[in-house]
């Protein structure tokens, strides 16, 4: 932003507002001040104790949120990346078959990286090498705080989960339109479909693009 002012005066009355990062929506760090989304769930609960429509849980196509995903499994300790991978496709599979995985992409912008950001700044940030044989010597959210770290876990996962007769979509940045998108196309198959994830971004598109 560029001032041209004649006086002091009318310098002055520029001032009086705000500036660069608005406190309204940035906090002191510069980053966006962090949405308050979670606060929908608490208004939906009370209204989400019908029981299941699904028919026959072992015809049912299971679409899963890679990200909620990541953080769902709790990494047993010690272990290497492979049995950490291992422990991933044997929850997917034990509890919803052969089902699609879809993760955020990380190597272009996306609406999440102020989140990103800010779980970075709130950790020691470490990057870590990703290989089957490697022990794990760093704590789960240190490490997927870190995107790099995120990037090369999805890739040596993605393997384990194919092994494992799932199939794994990753979207080019935020993955939620696709996860809806890929949750739609199998209903259009004439599937019983069943989207697992923890956002409510998932549910609000799902109203926007089903029918």
């Amino acid at each position: 932003m560029v001032c041209t002012v004649r006086s002091d005066e009318r310098l002055e009355e520029i001032f009086k507002y705000e500036r660069a990062y608005p406190p309204s929506l940035f906090d002191e760090s510069g980053l966006m001040r962090k949405g308050s989304k979670s606060s929908m769930v608490t208004v939906l609960f009370p209204d989400s104790n019908e029981t299941s429509i699904i028919q026959n849980s072992e015809k049912v196509s299971y679409i899963i949120d890679g990200g909620h995903l990541l953080h769902r499994v709790v990494w047993r300790r010690p272990a290497t990346f492979k049995q950490i991978c291992e422990q991933y496709s044997n929850y997917v599979t034990s509890h919803y078959g052969p089902a699609t995985v879809v993760f955020d992409g990380y190597n272009e912008g996306n609406t999440k990286d102020e989140e990103h950001l800010r779980r970075s700044r709130s950790t020691t940030n470490i990057e870590v090498k990703v290989e089957d044989s490697i022990n794990v010597n760093i704590n789960q959210s240190e490490f997927l705080a870190n995107s790099k770290n995120k990037m090369s876990l999805i890739s040596l996962l993605t393997v384990h989960l194919q092994r494992g007769g799932c199939t794994v979509n990753q979207a080019s940045g935020d993955a939620d339109l696709l996860i809806v998108l890929t949750a739609i196309d199998e209903t259009k198959k004439g599937v019983e479909t069943c989207v697992i994830g923890d956002d409510t971004d998932l549910l609000v598109l799902l109203t926007v693009h089903s029918k």
